[in-house]
Parts: structure tokens; C-alpha cells; sequence
């Protein structure tokens, strides 16, 4: 017991220590995706003056025709002994197939961690497309890269015309909640008004070539993002569930302690018995040998 306890609360510091680092990455990726969205809306607002639309742009904010398929990426962990956090996720993912199939659409599937593989090889019948792992680093821009290209080629070479992805988005190291967002096409909504701005931009190179490039790397950004937040929520689950892991177990030892002491106690009291039974005993027949 007492190694149980020393394992579960040493996870329990290496999923701290990896917590705090994803959550600065994701913090300060948080701030850079905002604020490129921002500058995409800005200039997508500045088309819209002059009639032009991003969708006549980038064929990843157009909504494909006569494409029936959607693909699910669902993200878990590689390893378990984090709550319920695999489990929630997957749960999400199954019904939302479910929903899709329901709707007419076939479903591709793209799993990233092996309890995603697991989950859908052994309590669903739904054909896994790809499986992909996680590093042992954690996540790295080759990861979000990696995904990106993964779902670029399923969009533009496949007749899928939706993406979605099953991940667990992370609030606080006690709040997780897995969630499905869809990121192809892109969807913006307009924030500002800008009419009678549009002659206020000026551009180099021109506005298109810009948001050509702009576009994709948002892509990718929101990518990497998604996976940031379903690894420091992975993490923030194993730490809570390795310390709850370590309280029980110190609550079991002072038991077991008390349990043993208790025993040892008895065991003393017996052997004093007995010692002072045979000393009555021999003290009997003592008296007994010289006639008293």
C-alpha cells in the first residue's frame, strides 16, 4: 500500500508539472488566435464592402456540395488512470457518430490516443480511417501540423464536407468539459460594422494574397489549440485523480496502522497471559515437588 501511494503521488507531480507547461503554451497561443482571428475578420469585413466574399476566396470557408461524409476526429488520451476524462470524451464522439448516421451522412473516423482506438474497436462497430498517438513530449506544432494535412488532404481529395472534432476543452484544473466544435468549412461571425471604412486599408501585398495565407494558418492555430486543451485537460484529470488516488491511500494506511497496532496490542496481551499462566503453572507444581 505504502507503494501505491508513493506511485500515485508522484503521477500525480509529473501531471502538475506537465499541466503547467501546456497551460502556458496554451495561454499564450490563446492570446496569438485571437488576435489573428481578428485580423481575418477585419479584412474579411473589408471584402464585404466591396461585395467580395472569403468563401470566393478559400475553399475552406465554402460549404462543399453534394459531399456526404463527415469526419470525426476524436481525441482521447494514450494512457488511462485520469478519472473519467477518456470516457467522457468517447462517449461524445459514439453518439455524435450516432447523430450523423441518423441524419444520412457517412462518418469517417480519425482517432489521436489509443483510449480514442479502444473505446471504438471494442464497444462500437465503426471502422477507425487512422490512428495517431501522442509523443512523449506532449504536444509540439509537428502534432497540430501533422492533424492539419491529415484533414486538408480528407477535405480536399475525399467527399467530406464536414469536420468535426470530439476533444475536452479545459477550463481550470477542476473543470473540464469534452465538447464537439466543427472547423471545416470556417465559420466567422461579423463582430464590428465597418461600412464606409474600406477605403481606409491599404495593402501590401494585395488584401487576397493575404487572407489566402492568413486563412490556412488560422486553421492550423485553432488545430493546435484544440490539442493543447485536450492535453492540459488530460493532465488536470490524472493530477486529480492521482491525489485523490494518494488521500485514499494514506486514509487506507492509517487504517491498516491502526488495524495492525490493534493486533500487535492483542498479541502482547496473549503472550503476557501466558507467560504468567506457565508461571503459575510451574509455581503449582514447584509447591506441589516440596510438599506444601
Amino acid at each position: 500500500m505504502e507503494n501505491i501511494q508513493s506511485i500515485a503521488e508522484t503521477m500525480a507531480t509529473v501531471a502538475a508539472a506537465k499541466l503547467a507547461r501546456t497551460r502556458n503554451k496554451a495561454l499564450g497561443l490563446k492570446s496569438y488566435s485571437q488576435r489573428l482571428r481578428q485580423i481575418v475578420l477585419d479584412q474579411s469585413a473589408c471584402l464585404e464592402s466591396f461585395g467580395l466574399k472569403l468563401e470566393e476566396i478559400s475553399p475552406l470557408m465554402k460549404e462543399k456540395e453534394n459531399a456526404n461524409q463527415t469526419l470525426l476526429i476524436a481525441i482521447a488520451a494514450d494512457q488511462g488512470m485520469c478519472g473519467s476524462y477518456n470516457g467522457r470524451v468517447c462517449r461524445l464522439a459514439h453518439s455524435l457518430v450516432e447523430d450523423e448516421k441518423n441524419e444520412g451522412r457517412d462518418v469517417v473516423v480519425v482517432t489521436k490516443g489509443f483510449k480514442a482506438q479502444e473505446y471504438f474497436q471494442k464497444k462500437t462497430n465503426v471502422p477507425i480511417d487512422i490512428k495517431l498517438y501522442w509523443r512523449s513530449e506532449g504536444v509540439s506544432l509537428r502534432d497540430a501540423r501533422e492533424l492539419l494535412n491529415l484533414i486538408l488532404e480528407a477535405y480536399e481529395k475525399r467527399e467530406v464536407g464536414l469536420v468535426k472534432v470530439a476533444y475536452t476543452a479545459f477550463y481550470s484544473p477542476a473543470k473540464t468539459e469534452p465538447e464537439v466544435i466543427t472547423i471545416l468549412p470556417i465559420k466567422m461571425e461579423f463582430e464590428t460594422s465597418y461600412e464606409g471604412a474600406a477605403q481606409e486599408w491599404f495593402y501590401e501585398p494585395e488584401v487576397v494574397p493575404i487572407l489566402e495565407e492568413l486563412i490556412p494558418t488560422y486553421l492550423q492555430v485553432q488545430v493546435y489549440d484544440l490539442l493543447l486543451e485536450s492535453y492540459a485537460s488530460e493532465q488536470a484529470a490524472r493530477m486529480m485523480a492521482m491525489q485523490d488516488a494518494t488521500e485514499r491511500a494514506e486514509k487506507v494506511l492509517a487504517e491498516l496502522h491502526a488495524q495492525y497496532n490493534k493486533i500487535r496490542r492483542e498479541l502482547v496481551t496473549i503472550d503476557l497471559l501466558g507467560i504468567l499462566s506457565a508461571g503459575q503453572v510451574l509455581k503449582k507444581e514447584a509447591g506441589a515437588r516440596m510438599g506444601f
